[in-house]
């Protein structure tokens, strides 16, 4: 009876079910039937664990996120309880606290640079590329970071502060094409690390803290310009009007600010369980009301560029990265268990397949002090 249930669900997102690939390319093939009880009882998350496990595989596992969300197809049942109680959580905690912060550092932001650096591109750019004009990932990324730079008009001798700077690679980008001055703040020791040897000989300074420091760090009207790229999914709703004050406090008047980020197309604060579960502990992508909301108390948008969406550039990040880890790994330039392997396929073009289906979007978002 599950086995009907979940066939019929998936026939009905046009998703065909085989037990074999046996040349008509059957989109999902099942390997276990525990399959069809994981993806019933657990929803999204019994979809990633058992491709984790490798109950079930597929040639295009973003085309089948794809179209199960664009079908509208989602288990009515008890899959609906993991996003009931994430809502509730959220409602009632900040998950996001002092506290809170640290878990996605140390589950995901701490690991060895090496595996990161295995699939992105030079200047280690773990957000949207800007695929224009150009299939390559390379240029992609120095597209975003050039992009960047012209929207908040860059020049030599400014100061700005990046906010959530990962690997240190805009640092290094803006202290290297503008001659500017650089600090850049993150919770990550990885990340300090390496971008503190990345950028040595640079005008760039690396800080380990919270955005919430930045208060105590840095005095008033500092800084010409201020970035956060990637940062706000993981700092939570009920801290959008602090981070929005730390980032007041550190810009100079008409000083400008950027924030590139994942966002809600609805007017619901959105959280996958199984990302929750295996990336990033505690994310959330909320409306792009809401931060626009928080942004407005010290900010305005500067009319002509204040806000570019990026889905469709996101999705060819994701599968750029994917197919260079998959290379990596073929290669033996790095070593990953089948269970790790699998949870980072499944993470790339699961969150492909929710961007083509327009579950989630991104986008860059340009304020004027």
């Amino acid at each position: 009876m599950i086995k009907q249930v979940v066939t019929h669900l998936f026939e009905k997102a046009g998703l065909q079910l085989g037990d074999s690939d046996d040349g008509n390319h059957n989109e999902i093939v099942v390997h276990d039937d525990k399959f069809f009880r994981e993806v019933l009882v657990n929803g999204s998350i019994g979809l990633g664990d058992s491709y984790i496990d490798g109950l079930w595989n597929s040639h295009s596992v973003d085309v089948v996120v794809f179209k199960l969300l664009k079908a509208g197809v989602y288990n009515p049942t008890l899959a609906r309880v993991y996003d009931l109680i994430g809502s509730f959580s959220r409602s009632i905690h900040n998950l996001q606290d002092r506290t809170g912060s640290h878990k996605v550092i140390d589950k995901h932001y701490n690991l060895n640079p090496d595996l990161f650096l295995k699939f992105l591109d030079h200047y280690n750019q773990y957000t949207c590329g800007y695929f224009e004009k150009t299939d390559n990932l390379e240029k992609a990324q120095e597209n975003k970071l050039e992009l960047i730079c012209n929207k908040l008009d860059i020049r030599m001798n400014d100061k700005v502060l990046d906010i959530g700077g990962g690997w240190g690679g805009l640092a290094l980008y803006m202290s290297e094409r503008f001659d500017v001055n650089v600090t850049m703040v993150t919770l990550s020791e990885q990340q300090a690390n390496y971008a503190r040897k990345l950028c040595e000989g640079r005008k760039v300074k690396v800080y380990i803290c919270d955005y919430r420091d930045i208060l105590r760090l840095f005095s008033p009207n500092r800084f010409d310009k201020v970035t956060a790229v990637g940062i706000l999914e993981h700092i939570g709703h009920k801290n959008y009007r602090e981070f929005m004050t730390a980032v007041n406090h550190a810009l100079k008047p008409t000083g400008r600010c950027l924030f590139q980020t994942l966002y809600s197309p609805t007017n619901m604060i959105l959280s996958n369980p199984w990302i929750r579960k295996h990336i990033f502990p505690n994310h959330e992508l909320p409306p792009y009301n809401t931060i626009h909301s928080a942004a407005s108390e010290y900010f305005q948008p500067l009319d002509e560029i204040a806000f570019q969406d990026m889905t469709s550039h996101y999705v060819k990040t994701l599968l750029n990265w994917n197919e260079r880890l998959n290379k990596a790994i073929d290669t033996g330039t790095i070593k990953l268990e089948t269970s790790e392997h699998r949870t980072w396929n499944f993470y790339f073009l699961s969150c492909a397949g929710a961007l083509r289906a327009e579950h989630m979007r991104v986008g860059q978002l340009v304020y004027q002090k």
